[in-house]
């Protein structure tokens, strides 16, 4: 009799743990979701007024348009995070800051004029949420700036002098700065050297800084005592990084005769730099002056090693969209079906692919913006944008339930009180780069700081882990004293990143655990590094990459979403539930809601086991 009541007993338990755990696997984890959003900046077809427009980058894509409208023109747009900036150029030289959320509330406005006016800002490269760079095509200074305080007296940082790039037979005094981007650690400026407003036997250079130290890096390509690197091909336009295979592309329009625009002589294309040995090698030539097959070469996005885009110039309006293989040796460009003879706009420094992978290309001729499917080449929507479109840039932010202020992080696990984290000697304070939270079980507070490749973070979470624990795929641990860290982080597509987290107390597992809905659990630890710090508290370096190891929704996406955190396995190897003496077990739902499932429902779960044991018993007594 006892053995048949044990064996009933043992039941019981599976068949409680199989209830709850069915119950647990309709209720797992929510990943952090993140929002991404196309803004657009539109101008008259006159040039008489321009405005912005809105558009949600995930099916169906809904336009604002007529957004800040105003009487100028000569507009472009910067964004990084789920913030954008409004960069109005000659004649206004200025840059507002606005948040996604209130795209027509203005947060601040600078001028960009220094001690010379009509510096004419081209654009804003960012390094983080405060630190950016703004390429000023009027001026041959580069200024650094802080985005983040509220007071224009902070804003201007420092400056990179350009100077020693303008020839003494330039009237003008600017070595005419167009664009740059950051690529291991170090900004890279394309500056088109113009004299009178046309390339002569100028060479355009491109500098390069170090982005801790703002000091130019000699490079040992230039010539006459410059340190940047030297072009051979004319008027660069646009400049490009691809972490994919750590390269470099400029895009040029060549030499135009003055006297005879718009015929130009074929010194333009696309050239590739390396950017630690700054070797520069032609991708892409535009022919010369008696055969041009596309036209000026007058626009770049380059999207993989193998697979990139450029726009073919045959006249005002009259402009070509082609494919082609930047890996190939001497490429052929392909016309895209539905962008031919348009006026297409916007395709200058930055890349214009959206998280899932589409080009956004701006169809002035239509006054609409082409979404554009990079696998297929085919057009996947036009949305209209009321004013002819000329630059498109995404923002990104992150959704949390119950984060009022917007800051990533859910009001009700946000500390309380000043906490010193990472052990700097200052009150942690919440940022792009920067946040902390109380956990949901251990009662600890953990920090997270990005620290490599990682534009920002853009939400931070903590999950009790009690229903992926009922989950025993792949190496799953039987313990997580800190439950699960949920968070997602804007990167560059394809990048492998650091961030750092700091334990307020020194965790005793060295070991760390992820979790995927569809995979189960990994063990992780090959890619996660424990330090115990001054103060006896632990830190943990994770390194994770887009659409790779640590990167739960496996997409190069530019978003890396990862539930993870420190666990360990019990000596037996079994479950232990004997902690699970709450009268609330909190759980959190596919719609990322937090809900709380009481004891009372846990009861007749229970119930139905009992039930079935007795009747196991009953069955067993009569044989």
């Amino acid at each position: 009799m006892k053995e048949k009541i044990n064996s009933g007993l043992r039941l019981l338990r599976l068949v409680s743990l199989s209830i709850i755990a069915c119950l647990f696997m309709a209720a797992m984890p929510a990943y952090a979701e993140t929002v991404q959003s196309a803004v657009v900046a539109t101008v008259a077809s006159d040039y008489s007024s321009s405005a912005v427009s809105v558009i949600t980058v995930d099916p169906p894509r809904t336009p604002e348009n007529d957004l800040l409208a105003q009487t100028t023109s000569d507009i472009t747009l910067a964004s990084y995070g789920r913030y954008f900036y409004l960069i109005s150029r000659y004649g206004e030289n200025s840059i507002a800051k606005l948040d996604i959320d209130e795209p027509e509330t203005v947060i601040w406005q600078y001028s960009t004029d220094g001690d010379e006016t009509n510096s004419n800002p081209y654009g804003m490269i960012f390094v983080s949420s405060e630190k950016a760079y703004i390429i000023r095509y009027g001026s041959t200074k580069v200024w650094v700036v802080d985005p983040s305080p509220e007071s224009e007296d902070y804003f201007k940082t420092g400056e990179l002098d350009l100077s020693a790039y303008v020839d003494s037979t330039d009237t003008d005094g600017a070595p005419e700065m167009a664009g740059a981007v950051i690529a291991d650690g170090k900004l890279f400026i394309i500056m088109q050297r113009l004299v009178s407003w046309a390339p002569t036997d100028l060479k355009p250079y491109v500098a390069v800084f170090d982005t801790e130290t703002d000091t130019e890096i000699d490079t040992g390509k230039g010539e006459g005592g410059l340190k940047g690197i030297p072009l051979d091909l004319k008027d660069p336009l646009a400049i490009q990084y691809l972490e994919e295979n750590d390269t470099l592309y400029v895009q040029c329009v060549g030499t135009y005769y003055p006297d005879y625009y718009p015929a130009y002589e074929g010194t333009g294309g696309i050239v590739s730099i390396d950017p630690e040995l700054y070797d520069t090698e032609t991708v892409l030539d535009d022919g010369d002056a008696e055969d041009m097959p596309y036209g000026v070469i007058s626009g770049m996005a380059i999207i993989s090693s193998s697979k990139g885009y450029f726009v073919g110039y045959d006249g005002w309006g009259d402009n070509t969209l082609y494919s082609f293989d930047p890996s190939a040796s001497s490429p052929t460009g392909i016309a895209i079906t539905g962008l031919q003879n348009k006026g297409i706009a916007g395709m200058d420094s930055g890349i214009y692919t959206d998280k899932n992978g589409m080009l956004w290309v701006c169809n002035q001729t239509d006054a609409r913006v082409e979404v554009l499917n990079t696998s297929t080449d085919e057009i996947e929507e036009s949305v209209s944008t009321s004013l002819n479109p000329i630059k498109v840039v995404f923002t990104i932010e992150g959704f949390i339930e119950d984060d009022d202020n917007n800051n990533g992080i859910a009001d009700e696990q946000e500390v309380g009180g000043a906490v010193d984290l990472d052990g700097d000697g200052t009150d942690d304070v919440i940022k792009d780069t920067y946040k902390f939270l109380q956990t949901e079980v251990g009662e600890a507070q953990i920090a997270m700081e990005a620290t490599e490749n990682v534009n920002s973070i853009l939400t931070i979470a903590s999950i009790d882990p009690a229903d992926a624990l009922a989950d025993e795929t792949g190496d799953f641990p039987t313990d997580m004293p800190y439950g699960l860290l949920d968070f997602s982080l804007d990167v560059a597509k394809g990048a492998t990143v650091q961030v750092t987290l700091y334990f307020s107390e020194s965790v005793t597992e060295a070991e760390w655990y992820k979790y995927n809905s569809t995979t189960g659990w990994e063990d992780y630890s090959s890619n996660a590094v424990f330090s115990e710090m001054s103060n006896g508290c632990t830190k943990v370096v994770l390194t994770l990459q887009d659409g790779g190891d640590g990167d739960a929704d496996g997409e190069v996406n530019g978003i890396i979403t990862d539930p993870s955190g420190p666990g360990s396995v019990s000596n037996d190897g079994s479950d232990d539930d004997d902690d699970d003496d709450d009268d609330d077990t909190c759980f959190i739902n596919t719609s990322g809601k937090d809900t709380c499932m009481t004891m009372q429902p846990l009861f007749f779960v229970l119930l139905i086991g009992a039930s079935l044991v007795a009747l196991f018993v009953s069955r067993r007594s009569r044989d």
